[in-house]
């Protein structure tokens, strides 16, 4: 074999040509999706909203592309930082021909490139880089290939059960991409990050993902409310790129818990994927083995599915804990930071 090099920057064409080559190498029933996070969307929305700005590199063989990265940079006041994916896709990617070492010497080659105090790369599990931490993470996902009736058979008793108490109470589920459609959706997701004390991303870079990954896959939300009223009590905004579908993220206000309007609008998603035509349906985010994710996991758990795992690699300076204190809580005193 020849020479492995990078070269950096791809487009939208190379994207297809990866998923092209991705779609020959795996049957139907064995169905590899292109990472949502590997798409010229994912970087646009980033750079277009000014959360981060996008880093693309190439892994050639021969003069031939046999990988992607994609990461997102942003610069603090006092140290950069680049992110490379999520737990739903990874950031780093290389044909299904070609082994983990050809990742390794992608990664590190990218890092002769970059300067970064704070990296992040969510890869596949298998991988192993030398002086970068580790740890797995994990996704729940439900295989649409089977019949409706199928994977409502698999889901747990009790989530079938609060599924059809909501729809007993007359709680009903809308699909939507309009702008209102977005800004009623985060109005409940906003509240409800707030409420369980966990972050989301700017709503700018929101919206931008919204508008971006409209072009070629789709952007939707999936907005609950009784049928005598208007307020929407749960929301989710789920992002689809080659027939898999992604929850993004979701909330519910505290008439929507007591309602169990999340898992009806759960419930509908997978019928609304499925009809879409997606072979995948990715909840997202969740851990069997640690406490704190206990009541996603449960949640989400309920509803079938199997687990898919990735590794998150991280390579973090030793002063970045410090200053990025530093950084929040002169934030906090109102103190304005040029960069």
């Amino acid at each position: 074999m020849g020479p492995l090099r990078i070269k950096q920057g791809y487009d939208k064409n190379d994207v297809r040509g990866f998923m092209k080559i991705l779609h020959s190498l795996t049957e139907q029933d064995n169905f590899q999706p292109f990472d949502f996070t590997l798409t010229t969307f994912w970087g646009e929305a980033a750079a277009k909203s000014r959360f981060a700005s996008e880093r693309r590199y190439v892994l050639l063989k021969n003069e031939d592309p046999i990988g992607l990265f994609q990461g997102l940079a942003q610069k603090r006041a006092f140290y950069k930082s680049m992110r490379a994916g999520s737990t739903s896709g990874n950031g780093i990617m290389v044909l299904p021909s070609f082994s983990n070492d050809d990742l390794s010497f992608f990664i590190a080659q990218i890092l002769k490139q970059e300067r970064f105090s704070d990296l992040a790369i969510f890869a596949p599990s298998s991988l192993q880089v030398s002086h970068f931490a580790a740890r797995f993470n994990y996704s729940l996902c439900i295989n649409l290939a089977l019949d409706v009736d199928g994977i409502f058979r698999d889901m747990d008793k009790k989530t079938r059960n609060r599924v059809h108490r909501a729809e007993k109470d007359g709680v009903q589920v809308e699909f939507s991409d309009s702008s209102k459609a977005f800004m009623d959706a985060y109005k409940v997701i906003s509240l409800a990050s707030e409420d369980d004390a966990y972050s989301i991303p700017p709503l700018s870079y929101n919206m931008q993902l919204h508008e971006c990954f409209k072009q070629e896959g789709y952007s939707v939300f999936a907005l609950s409310h009784r049928k005598d009223s208007e307020k929407v009590v749960s929301a989710a905004h789920l992002i689809g790129f080659d027939k898999k579908l992604v929850l993004w993220q979701a909330g519910s206000t505290e008439e929507g818990y007591r309602l169990n309007a999340g898992s009806l609008v759960q419930a509908e998603i997978i019928k609304w994927a499925k009809a879409h035509g997606n072979l995948i349906y990715d909840m997202g985010g969740t851990n069997p083995t640690e406490s704190v994710y206990s009541g996603i996991h449960r949640f989400k758990s309920g509803f079938g599915g199997s687990l898919v795992t990735n590794k998150l690699l991280l390579k973090r300076a030793f002063y970045v804990p410090t200053a990025a204190n530093i950084y929040r809580a002169l934030l906090k005193l109102g103190v304005k930071i040029r960069i």
